[in-house]
């Protein structure tokens, strides 16, 4: 005999009872049990799917969080490293003695307010200078670790300043071929050997494939400077279609703050000493968004007034109590013993 379900279980109402189905269920009336048989053996054919809910925010575009300041950090810094380092190719033509003073003279007007990196290649010398910026901290003395010209290379890059490579001629249309200048300048003088040098220098420059050159003179009169450059400019113009950008002159020499942190006699390739520089600029690039990425900027709040005492603790109190109903009032209370005390 089944037991009867228990009304106090509620599980046990689901229970089917422990006796013939067909018994139980009224005489000649299958039909609920036919159907539900209908339902899951006869009919062999797959219901169609329901089309799935759409809710209306599915129709809304996606929503993609920022990234972490780390990962932006490393993208930035992987951008950077990949960015090439932007440097100014100066055409060293005859010039005034003493030629490394003009040389510097030009960096340090032509990057000005920024800080400046020069460096000359000769077939005899290799030279790295370091021109300041006006900013404190600039002329720091050269570190005692300073052993190569890559040493000196990232003790300039450090500084963040605007490189300048000063080269001859020949080692100019070198440089031009396996790498590409910011842009390309002519230093020259204005005696009338600079000027003869300085028109061939300017077709083999045009035939290297520059479109346009700057163009400074030194040392001599503002006169003849200005005369010098409006004659070769229009004759860039004319016979080779260059354009010459006519940088101000300088007429005389003027005292420059640098810091020599390489000179050696030993030559080395243009070439090889531009892919130092990259290599040096980039990896003082990368050091400095690593450390703008480790230590951010802290933010700062304005600092208010601060009142001292019973004003200051008056001024929290009531402005905390505006918001509550009725407000708070402030009521002075002392010690019974002590009437000094509040």
């Amino acid at each position: 005999m089944a037991e009867a379900p228990r009304r106090d279980d509620p599980a046990s109402l689901l229970r089917l009872a422990e006796c013939d189905t067909c018994d139980a269920s009224p005489a000649g009336d299958d039909s609920p049990y036919d159907a539900l048989a209908d339902l899951f053996l006869d009919n062999n054919d797959p219901a169609p799917q329901s089309t799935p809910l759409k809710l209306a925010r599915d129709d809304e575009p996606a929503v993609r969080a920022a990234p972490p300041p780390a990962e932006a950090a490393a993208a930035s810094t992987r951008t950077d490293a990949a960015a090439p380092v932007r440097f100014e190719l100066v055409v060293a033509n005859t010039l005034p003695a003493p030629r490394l003073a003009w040389l510097a003279q030009h960096a340090q007007c032509s990057s000005a307010p920024q800080a400046a990196a020069l460096l000359v290649l000769t077939p005899a010398r290799t030279t790295l200078r370091l021109l300041p910026s006006g900013r404190p901290g600039d002329l720091e003395p050269p570190a005692s670790h300073i052993l190569s010209l890559q040493d000196a290379l990232r003790c300039a890059a450090s500084t963040q300043p605007a490189w300048f490579v000063a080269t001859d001629l020949d080692e100019a249309l070198s440089l031009l071929e396996e790498h590409c200048p910011a842009s390309v300048t002519l230093l020259s003088g204005a005696d009338e050997d600079a000027v003869a040098s300085a028109h061939e220098a300017l077709r083999s420059l045009h035939d290297a494939g520059c479109r346009c050159v700057g163009l400074r003179l030194v040392g001599a009169a503002r006169e003849r400077l200005e005369t010098v450059s409006g004659a070769l400019r229009q004759a860039a113009a004319t016979m080779l279609e260059l354009s010459v950008d006519a940088l101000e002159p300088l007429q005389r020499l003027e005292s420059t703050d640098s810091v020599a942190l390489y000179d050696d006699d030993a030559p080395l390739q243009p070439a090889a000493a531009v892919q130092a520089l990259r290599s040096a600029a980039a990896s003082a690039q990368r050091r400095k968004t690593d450390v703008s990425a480790t230590f951010p900027a802290s933010v700062h709040e304005p600092a208010g007034t601060l009142l001292a005492g019973q004003e200051q603790r008056e001024m929290r109190i009531d402005s905390l109590s505006s918001l509550l109903h009725p407000p708070l009032a402030m009521l002075p209370v002392r010690c019974p013993r002590e009437q000094a005390v509040e």
